[in-house]
């Protein structure tokens, strides 16, 4: 209000300080190759290459005053918590989050490509080479995965204290899955057999071969391979590891309301009261195998045979909920006859956590420090491809008119999309390209 009529105050913690380390070393990108080709045959080259790059010094942030999850707090200090969340910043009261923009990021990538091209003759050419790529790295996308949390929001004992470097590597270093770790492309255009002097129509003359020759054929794709991050809310009983299973099970998907196809990519975690419950009126994931295990469950899962009627625990299903007795420094996993659930004095109810959460903003909010955080599985491999059908036309001798008939998606694939849950399901609601586009032109030029 400029009138100052509605004059409010600032909220204690409620600052925001970003500033800049005064120290700004110039970002720096080193790269090494070998490279060995020869001719295969005619108008044809094998190209064997190996790249190596590493970057260091690069932007990130380090946040050094935010306050640990409720269970860090807990499990920390042995005491309640504080009537106000900046009263549990370690540095400063006054403001809230405090974040230095430093240059301590880097970045490592190996790669091996095959290539095989040949050169316009004959009437055709192409290109095809496969890339191997392992890219790591623990910074180079700003606030969205880059920053730095400072050892107090996480449990002690559980991560490095005194090495910067080592904490960084820790909570942030790993692959980036940006860059394919299999990536296959190719391209091509080959003149048509049509017209004078080619198989089909070899002695046509005037206006046919004006109309039949000189077509051309051409086109590019990719094939690629993709990763997922793994879930991190989970803190339950570990099943056997984790088993990728591709399109071998198809399964039905009710959950939302309504069914769809799909496929259990992998096993993830699917709460028990929602696997084949019910054929004739299914509301959860129907034929899913007898000796599928999922990888992980919460700490407390739904039974499954649903929840009972009185069910103390009927709010806490699907969660990671402890009750913590706060002398002690210790927890157990909530249960029916828990002291929290009595009000036993001396005991605190909180979700379980080890530290910050990188799906979480903010991360040091979150509930997870998972084990399996920037840990990644194999999803569906993805292709696609365009071609384009074009001839060009003699106007006089001074004006040349093209025609092109281009086709994105040539083939329609609607592709396969990625796991987007816990469960590790993949249905089919949804495609992951889009559909085929064919586009006409006319080029004048003269």
């Amino acid at each position: 209000d400029l009138t100052g009529n509605n004059v409010q105050g600032i909220p204690q913690g409620s600052g925001f300080i970003s500033y800049l380390d005064p120290h700004q070393p110039t970002s720096r990108a080193e790269m090494w190759n070998l490279t060995y080709e020869k001719e295969i045959a005619p108008d044809t080259a094998l190209s064997l290459k190996y790249i190596g790059t590493h970057a260091f010094r690069m932007n990130q942030f380090y946040s050094y005053n935010d306050f640990p999850s409720d269970f860090v707090w807990y499990m920390t200090t042995g005491q309640p918590k504080p009537s106000a969340a900046y009263l549990e910043q370690p540095y400063d009261q006054t403001f809230g989050q405090v974040e230095v923009y430093q240059r301590t990021g880097w970045s490592n990538n190996n790669s091996f490509q095959i290539e095989l091209q040949h050169q316009y003759s004959k009437g055709y050419a192409f290109q095809v080479f496969y890339v191997f790529s392992n890219a790591f790295r623990s910074a180079g996308d700003g606030w969205r995965a880059d920053l730095i949390s400072a050892p107090n929001v996480w449990l002690p004992n559980t991560v490095p204290t005194n090495d910067l470097d080592a904490l960084n590597r820790f909570e942030n270093y790993k692959r980036d899955i940006t860059v394919p770790k299999h990536h296959l492309q190719w391209n091509w255009i080959v003149d048509l057999p049509f017209g004078q002097g080619k198989p089909i129509g070899r002695g046509a003359h005037g206006f046919l071969n004006a109309l039949i020759g000189g077509w051309q054929l051409a086109g590019d794709g990719a094939l690629y391979s993709r990763y997922f991050s793994l879930p991190t809310d989970l803190w339950g009983p570990a099943n056997g590891g984790f088993h990728v299973y591709g399109k071998k099970y198809k399964v039905e998907d009710c959950r939302s309301g309504q069914c769809y196809n799909g496929y259990l990519w992998w096993n993830g975690y699917i709460p028990p009261n929602l696997i084949n419950n019910n054929v004739l009126q299914p509301s959860g994931v129907e034929a899913v195998p007898g000796n599928s295990q999922p990888f992980q469950t919460p700490m407390i899962p739904t039974p499954s045979l649903g929840i009972p009627a009185n069910d103390p625990l009927a709010g806490y299903y699907e969660s990671n909920t402890v009750c913590v007795n706060l002398p002690n420094k210790s927890y157990q996993v909530l249960t029916a006859t828990s002291p929290c659930l009595a009000g036993a004095p001396g005991y605190e109810i909180t979700g379980y956590s080890v530290g910050p959460d990188p799906n979480v903003t903010p991360e040091w909010q979150g509930t997870a420090g998972n084990p399996f955080r920037n840990q990644f599985l194999r999803g569906p491999m993805e292709w696609n491809m365009d071609a384009s059908l074009f001839k060009s036309f003699r106007l006089g001798e001074r004006a040349t008119v093209r025609f092109n008939m281009d086709f994105f998606n040539v083939f329609n694939r609607p592709g396969t999309t990625m796991p987007f849950d816990d469960s590790g399901i993949i249905t089919n609601q949804f495609s992951d390209n889009p559909p085929r586009v064919m586009q006409l032109s006319l080029r004048l030029t003269w």
